[in-house]
């Protein structure tokens, strides 16, 4: 098996550095670069084909991860995975003369070991961590008016660029800067889901979103793998899952930008509290705050630190993590020779539901992540990442020290 994925590995990857692509959606987020050096014959060809509208991004995603001390157990198999992503944009401006529409499909096909099962820990550790997967992933229309003054979004998406998104921590691998615990099942990798998003930006500070999807999964329907509508036509009143979020945002006199976003979810199902009795439906709030805070007065130079900082909380009564929180910072161009890799740290936690039934012994998991994005190529990012683990999944097994070592090849 360990033979047929490192076959599959390299015939992703052969494919993955025959083609250009652009930067098109929530996992192609993480590696998006300034400061792009001069195009390869190959890459300037596909960039024609942009310019006809058609826009094709084939990824390769690929991690190991060490848990070298404390945890459940030490890792002796690197735990190595990887996630081919194939994505198609077709823009209608350019294709059928009409303004603001973009067809999307999106196939992902993933493969590997779980550093999180070694670690113990609550929450995945590796971007792409997730069970076995082949799936169409997305499969959408956007249209957009006049700039986005109105747009909507309807299809089979993951949504977790719209909600609880913080943008200074997109290079973290850790699941708790990616996504608040307190959120059941939001519509995301690995398991996008049928839905509608819509959203609206009636002046330049201010943005609202709102989205309905088929929440399903929470009862334990795998939507990513469930086709295109999963169970959305199927007494949808039962496993709604709604969300809404509004953004403010600013620009200091010294350039320095910020936003703060507030939200709210509910989902309609029903679900079995710990210890006793039944929730009908469940829902909870979250903030999310980015600032940058400092940016670099050499001309041309795009060096700047970015913080952010994410709250959100639920019912502990049917729920697992009843508040979520998460902090860090992500340095571009630390170094002036450098001037796309990025250097970030922070720290998340997610507290537990301690209800009886729960089956946490501890009351909270910490997660502090360290990394280093080394950029050497426009289409290759690797990345050195440290992660410690406090009172890893609250089961009582000792804090997990874990190295993983993390590549993408983005055309």
């Amino acid at each position: 098996m360990q033979k047929t994925f490192i076959r599959l590995f390299l015939l992703s990857l052969t494919v993955c550095v025959s083609s250009y692509g652009a930067d098109t959606n929530a996992l192609l987020h993480l590696f998006r670069k300034k400061n792009i050096p001069k195009q390869t014959d190959t890459e300037s060809m596909l960039a024609q084909m942009r310019d006809q509208g058609v826009d094709f991004s084939p990824s390769l995603f690929a991690s190991t991860g060490w848990d070298i001390a404390g945890g459940r157990k030490r890792t002796t198999n690197g735990n190595l995975e990887y996630l081919l992503d194939l994505n198609l944009k077709l823009h209608s401006e350019k294709i059928a003369k009409f303004t603001g529409g973009i067809f999307s499909a999106d196939f992902q096909l993933r493969r590997g070991g779980h550093p999180s099962h070694d670690a113990g820990s609550f929450e995945t550790l590796a971007l792409i961590e997730s069970n076995n997967l082949t799936q169409l992933s997305e499969l959408w229309y956007k249209h957009s008016f006049g700039e986005d003054l109105f747009w909507f979004k309807v299809g089979k998406n993951d949504c977790s660029l719209y909600f609880d998104y913080a943008n200074n921590g997109s290079y973290f691998q850790n699941s708790g800067f990616e996504g608040l615990a307190t959120i059941r099942e939001l519509p995301a990798y690995p398991n996008p889901a049928m839905g509608i998003i819509v959203g609206s930006t009636p002046v330049d500070f201010i943005a609202i979103k709102a989205g309905l999807f088929d929440g399903s999964l929470i009862l334990g329907n795998q939507t990513g793998s469930k086709g295109v509508f999963g169970e959305f036509f199927s007494d949808l009143s039962a496993h709604a899952f709604m969300v809404g979020q509004i953004d403010f945002s600013w620009n200091l006199k010294s350039g320095l930008t910020g936003r703060i976003g507030v939200g709210g979810w509910h989902n309609t199902a029903h679900l079995l509290n710990y210890n006793r009795g039944t929730s009908k439906g469940v829902q909870g709030g979250y903030v999310v705050i980015d600032q940058t805070v400092w940016q670099s007065s050499v001309k041309n130079s795009t060096s700047e630190i970015g913080t952010f900082f994410q709250i959100g909380f639920t019912s502990p009564k049917p729920n697992p993590v009843k508040q979520a929180y998460a902090a860090g910072m992500s340095w571009v161009g630390m170094f002036p020779k450098r001037p796309n890799d990025v250097f970030g740290f922070g720290a998340s936690m997610e507290r537990f539901s301690l209800e009886p039934g729960s089956g946490f012994v501890k009351p909270a998991e910490v997660d502090l992540e360290v990394f280093y994005v080394y950029i050497p190529k426009r289409w290759l990012n690797i990345q050195p990442d440290i992660q410690y683990i406090i009172n890893p999944g609250g089961s009582g097994v000792n804090n997990a020290f874990v190295l993983l070592l993390d590549a993408a090849v983005s055309f």
